[in-house]
């Protein structure tokens, strides 16, 4: 004669904690969507110029502002920056970032020169800016036709 034990069977009570435990097994939750790369932001800016047929004195001072497609501020730099004699290139002039402006607002923006001569003043440029962005990207604006500016005519807008 074999041993045969009887099953219990189970009570009410461990049978609904058997199903609640399972329940909250099967639970399945719907994966989440990838979040958008965020565009790249402006990290840095520099601009070099070109001086052509009129030198820069050395005392007229320059500012450079690039702006953004909504008119805002991104970079920008002021000072007397030294002399520049005809056919001289400038070195390279850092700018100070100051909007981390995305990518896409670049395009429609501007880059600004403006001098402010001690006396007269006429100095005729060319100027090659970039503009570095946080994924890798640049953004370069070279102005090959000759800008002029003086005392009478300080300032002067490329397009970007």
């Amino acid at each position: 004669m074999s041993r045969h034990t009887p099953r219990k069977r189970p009570t009410l009570a461990k049978l609904a904690l058997t199903t609640a435990t399972a329940a909250v097994s099967l639970t399945l939750t719907a994966p989440t969507a990838a979040a958008p790369k965020p565009a790249s932001t402006l990290q840095s800016a520099s601009i070099r110029f070109h001086t052509e047929n009129e030198d820069k004195d050395g005392d007229t001072r320059v500012t450079i502002t690039v702006r953004d497609r909504n008119r805002t501020v991104v970079a920008e730099q002021s000072g007397d920056l030294g002399q520049w004699d005809e056919g001289e290139d400038s070195p390279e002039i850092g700018l100070v970032v100051h909007q981390a402006s995305p990518l896409p607002d670049l395009s429609g923006g501007t880059v600004h020169i403006r001098i402010d001569p001690v006396g007269h003043d006429t100095w005729a440029f060319t100027f090659r800016a970039t503009m570095r962005y946080s994924g890798g990207e640049s953004v370069i604006v070279n102005r090959d036709q000759r800008i002029t500016l003086s005392e009478e005519n300080r300032d002067a807008d490329t397009q970007i």
